[in-house]
């Protein structure tokens, strides 16, 4: 990626409830259908999980990636944490959001001591659970600000729990809207501007035009804007923007094929996309 004269990040993340091999760990035992079980984390859990994060952070740098990004959202381990409804607990870091901040904040203050002040941390988060009982766009967005005044270069904004949300993470079909978590991102950064920090937002989810996207930036909604399966589809896709900004939308029609190869240890690809290329080679 250096050599092609790009940048690259790493993402750092914990299943939490969702541990395949081991029983799942979180902030509270789930009682939610449908959401499996998990052990509640104690203190003696809570440090070896900071000092495995700081670890990662620091094995990152030295790999040589050029920022990391910690994942915060879609119910996983720190996700938990944020959400009320996962995180039940009665001591200090439950109830408040200030409450639900203190152990992913103390993981943040960890990463940052590993690699140092001038490396970009970023964290990945919902900006709403989209579920009863669950997270905010109010309360995520007092969470954004908290991560930017620790030392946050960048919070991205995605969105929804899997099973409970009535909007998941990642939605099949095309986006009714030019992305699917604009009042989120929308919030955040009219907060953190207002507050005066220099700490920046991405969108994800949804967008699949070239106009879309700078009609976002635009509009101030977001600094940045992540795509994910339109790469998988067209990896060249920046490229096509760019020589024709007006050229029509991604190919990717989100219908999560490519979860299949992935899930089967076939690698990355567009199943649509395989099937296309297997009938002009006949």
């Amino acid at each position: 990626v250096h050599r092609a004269g790009g940048k690259i990040g790493i993402q750092l993340a914990h299943a939490g409830r969702v541990c395949k091999n081991t029983p799942g760990v979180g902030a509270s035992n789930n009682d939610l259908p449908g959401v499996p079980a998990c052990v509640p984390a104690d203190d003696a859990a809570m440090d070896r999980i900071t000092d495995a994060f700081a670890a990662a952070a620091r094995r990152a740098k030295q790999a040589g990636f050029d920022c990391l990004q910690l994942h915060m959202a879609h119910g996983y381990f720190l996700s938990q944490w944020l959400s009320p409804l996962f995180n039940k607990r009665e001591d200090k870091h439950g109830g408040s959001i200030e409450n639900r901040l203190r152990f992913p904040l103390r993981i943040v203050a960890a990463v940052r001591t590993a690699v140092g002040p001038d490396f970009p941390v970023m964290v990945k988060m919902n900006v709403s659970d989209f579920a009863d009982g669950g997270l905010t766009i109010a309360d995520s967005t007092a969470a954004a600000l908290a991560l930017a005044r620790a030392g946050v270069s960048l919070v991205e904004a995605s969105g929804g729990v899997d099973p409970a949300s009535l909007q998941g993470p990642i939605r099949r079909g095309a986006a009714s809207t030019s992305g699917y978590h604009c009042e989120g991102g929308a919030a955040w950064s009219a907060a953190l501007r207002e507050a005066g920090l220099a700490t920046r937002v991405a969108l994800v989810g949804g967008i699949r035009a070239a106009a879309a996207a700078q009609q976002l930036l635009d509009d101030g909604v977001c600094d940045l804007v992540s795509l994910s399966r339109p790469f998988i589809r067209q990896p060249d896709l920046v490229a096509r923007w760019i020589e024709a900004p007006d050229s029509s939308k991604a190919e990717c029609v989100s219908c999560n094929g490519c979860f299949g190869p992935i899930l089967r240890g076939e690698g990355l690809a567009c199943p649509i996309k395989q099937a296309l290329l297997a009938k002009v080679k006949q």
